[in-house]
């Protein structure tokens, strides 16, 4: 009722999901639950091996993302949810299409966080979804002691590289 009266539900464990993100990938398969996995935005970016196996053995599909993911394609695939990312506009984020044909869209925001630990803590969503919320605490906890002791190293470091990572985009 009320302000959530429109709200999508999502039944856990998912069965299937759609990820429009590559964020996403690695969470599902440290989990063991890539087989959930039925769509991705653009193939091309995904590079994590049990999504890329997916993709071409045609058990997994490349369906667009943002406000040109293909709703039909998506809808044909039945996903039980659709993780996408938000930029702050439902129409550009292809949020409000997606909730408009039937599809349970849940944002997801990993693309925002400022270090690969925060990035790695969305496992939690991804466990949580999947039932696997134990398994989840626990990679996590692992991930933290072995970054922390990381991060250590480097403050000692004599000296540190530079690095630049993402994709093109516009040039």
């Amino acid at each position: 009722t009320g302000a959530l009266s429109g709200a999508s539900v999502i039944s856990v464990p998912i069965t299937t999901a759609a990820i429009l993100s590559t964020t996403q990938a690695p969470a599902f398969d440290a989990l063991g639950e890539a087989d959930r996995i039925v769509a991705v935005d653009d193939a091309d970016f995904y590079s994590t091996p049990s999504v890329v196996a997916r993709l071409k053995s045609g058990k997994a599909k490349s369906v667009g993302g943002g406000s040109q993911a293909n709703t039909e394609l998506l809808l044909s695939l039945k996903p039980a949810v659709v993780i996408t990312y938000g930029t702050g506009s439902a129409s550009f984020d292809g949020i409000d299409k997606l909730t408009n044909v039937g599809l349970p869209a849940l944002v997801e925001a990993g693309y925002m966080e400022q270090t690969p630990l925060g990035r790695s803590e969305w496992v939690k969503l991804i466990g949580a979804l999947t039932n696997k919320e134990s398994l989840a605490e626990s990679s996590f906890a692992s991930w933290r002691k072995d970054y922390n002791a990381i991060v250590a190293r480097m403050k000692t470091a004599a000296t540190h590289p530079v690095v630049i990572s993402g994709s093109m985009y516009q040039g």
